[in-house]
């Protein structure tokens, strides 16, 4: 992997031999998230958890250049990345969002990624008048579901606002036909939010069923009432700092393919113990690129036989840091 950045002041390449698993380690300020940041916005299009924050906007990438706009790129396995059509996704920070959510953010994101469990039976029905020929064209419950429900939200935020117009003109004035407008988008406001609420429900139910009857490792479903949260078996649904990165890893490996997966460990204070367990975990998974950083080692763990370590100090060396 070549790394060319603009980012915080890297140099103008870093290269990295070897494996896709790599390892940046090196006292705090000393340059990592910089080339953290640059591969990922170099493959994904985004940058997550910068100074704990997202940074998903172009506009905002360009705050973290050293110049007018930012300018990456990652030569990987031959191919250029510039972010402009990214190839890959940051699954954990996916995963981080869905579980960090709301109570339902889970239940959206395994619409949207849980075609791993397609195969599996379910009793789930929607009281709709085109459900068996939405079954049938998306060919799964789940697609099926998750184009049903966005067709709800869409004509559910048209109606509302056809509704907020009329009885913003009607404020200043009675105008021929726009009680008959009003009448009509509050019509279409109750059908379109029963159909999305009943879509939730399904959904809900979907999930409940699926996960009860297909294995997935270390992590379990809660259900709450209308809310789904995840956490680690036998520790709860409310996961602490680390153990939420930990379920994050465990529902991307779950959900995503792997050839389009990038995997970036968040930069958080870990002891060297759990360090060393997230390692193992991350090692474990098949994936296009998997990224960790600290400034501290991981205790009891074979590092450089099974990562790339890459010693970081872009403020000592301007070019190959390795």
């Amino acid at each position: 992997m070549i790394v060319r950045s603009n980012l915080k002041n890297l140099p103008e390449y870093i290269h990295i031999d070897g494996d896709n698993y790599i390892f940046l380690h090196g006292p705090n300020g000393c340059g990592k998230s910089a080339v953290v940041h640059s591969i990922e916005c170099a493959l994904t299009g985004l940058v997550a958890d910068a100074a704990g924050r997202d940074i998903k906007s172009k506009t905002y990438i360009h705050t973290l250049a050293n110049g007018p706009e930012a300018k990456v790129e990652v030569l990987l396995d031959g191919m250029a990345h510039n972010g402009k059509r990214p190839r890959y996704h940051n699954v954990v920070a996916d995963a981080m969002t869905a579980i960090s959510g709301t109570g339902t953010a889970l239940i959206q994101y395994m619409l949207e990624h849980g075609s791993r469990f397609d195969d599996v039976e379910t009793s789930v029905s929607l009281d709709y008048a085109s459900w068996d020929k939405w079954v049938a064209a998306e060919g799964t419950v789940r697609r099926a579901l998750l184009r049903i429900q966005r067709a709800a939200g869409n004509a559910l935020r048209k109606a509302r606002a056809e509704v907020k117009d009329a009885r913003t003109i009607l404020k200043y004035g009675e105008m021929d036909g726009i009680r008959d407008v009003l009448a009509s988008a509050l019509v279409a406001e109750g059908e379109a939010k029963a159909l999305k609420q009943a879509c939730d429900e399904a959904a809900l139910t979907w999930l409940k069923e699926v996960t009860r009857a297909a294995p997935h490792g270390a992590i379990q479903f809660f259900f709450l009432g209308k809310e789904v949260r995840l956490g680690l078996k036998d520790k709860g649904p409310v996961p602490s700092g680390a153990e939420t990165v930990e379920c994050a890893i465990h529902l991307a490996a779950l959900t995503r393919e792997p050839e389009e997966s990038v995997y970036i460990l968040p930069d958080r204070a870990y002891d060297p113990q759990r360090l060393a367990h997230l390692l193992r975990l991350l090692r474990m998974i098949p994936a296009a690129v998997v990224i960790a950083q600290s400034p501290i080692l991981p205790d009891d763990y074979d590092l450089e036989k099974f990562w790339v370590k890459v010693d970081v100090d872009i403020h000592i060396t301007a070019g190959n840091n390795r």
